[in-house]
């Protein structure tokens, strides 16, 4: 894991500090670097875990190539250890709009549906023009309904009545 981390640095470094590159030769740095991250991930290393996952959610939100790097991330975000996602919950909810990370985020809403639906309640009751889309949000909240319906329901009532005790 250190190594496909250490690999995954070295390409990110070289993106940053060789203004001279290619485009193409630029592109392909920063896709070895996004793959290396994933497999650092997947091979358990902790710093990739935080700073490489944190990198991919960077490249995959501002990257000057967001299809490609959108289709990397669909075929190997099942490498990503659910625990490593967890903390990073918000922005993949400010990303909904892109289809492979809400692929992503339903994945995980039915491992860990908590967590998902905690968080994505409280986003989109606090603005009606949060930064997650009310469709992808609606759509992830059926999903974690369809999937876990008794327990949707108790968490549903568990939030209204937190709500309704933090009211003045």
């Amino acid at each position: 894991g250190r190594a496909w981390y250490s690999w995954a640095v070295l390409c990110d470094l070289n993106c940053s500090t060789e203004a001279s590159l290619s485009s193409v030769l630029l592109n392909r740095l920063v896709k070895n670097s996004f793959l290396c991250y994933l497999a650092a991930i997947e091979c358990g290393h902790q710093d990739a875990s935080v700073c490489g996952l944190a990198r991919i959610l960077c490249l995959l939100q501002h990257g000057k190539q967001p299809g490609e790097l959108r289709h990397l991330f669909h075929l190997h975000s099942n490498v990503v250890p659910t625990g490593a996602l967890l903390p990073w919950i918000p922005q993949l909810l400010s990303m909904l709009a892109l289809p492979e990370v809400l692929t992503a985020v339903c994945s995980l809403a039915s491992s860990t549906p908590q967590a998902i639906f905690y968080a994505l309640k409280s986003e989109m009751s606090q603005d009606e023009s949060c930064d997650v889309s009310q469709t992808q949000g609606n759509k992830l909240i059926s999903s974690i309904y369809s999937n876990n319906s008794v327990l949707a329901i108790e968490m549903d009532t568990l939030g209204d009545e937190m709500v309704l005790t933090a009211r003045p």
